[in-house]
């Protein structure tokens, strides 16, 4: 049968890049500094170069802001779409059932310490940027900013020496 696909590890490690974006949050600019990991999405791409070639805007600038989210760094925090999931265990000392939840380090964790994952800071650079844009009504971006953003990370990605030749 045939494979396709990346079966291993990349022979180099990826390149990850360090940005900020700013969000307007009551017409006051507020700055927010992601990682991202300087790959391409071909999937998103071809994605958003459909929407821009039919000419939808608003395809193309909701094409761009996953293309970014898909490039973002998600091991730098806590990763995006974690959730923790509260269970119960016998506290070692005591015996008695306590309430836990098995943390994104895979180890368990009082609920105590849920906040240490949870935190908006703690989040992985994709799980910032995709609160930010999908559930964070006080913020405002602008599509020419997405679309530059997206423009600058699939450069960075094609520039690389894995990357096809310039054309």
């Amino acid at each position: 049968m045939k494979s396709f696909g990346q079966q291993h590890a990349p022979s180099t490690p990826v390149h990850r890049e360090q940005f900020s974006f700013w969000f307007m949050r009551d017409d006051e600019p507020e700055e927010h500094v992601f990682q991202a990991r300087v790959v391409t999405d071909i999937g998103g791409l071809l994605a958003a170069l459909k929407a821009a070639k039919t000419d939808n805007t608003g395809k193309a600038v909701q094409a761009a802001a996953m293309i970014i989210s898909r490039m973002l760094d998600n091991k730098d925090g806590t990763p995006a779409r974690w959730e923790p999931v509260l269970t119960s265990r016998p506290d070692d000392a005591t015996e008695d059932w306590q309430p836990q939840f098995q943390g994104p380090d895979g180890n368990h964790h009082g609920v105590d310490q849920l906040e240490k994952f949870t935190r908006f800071e703690a989040g992985s650079s994709r799980r910032r940027w995709l609160y930010l844009i999908e559930e964070d009504d006080e913020v405002v971006v602008q599509g020419e900013d997405l679309m530059t953003v997206m423009e600058w990370l699939v450069k960075l990605a094609a520039g690389r020496p894995t990357g096809p030749s310039p054309s």
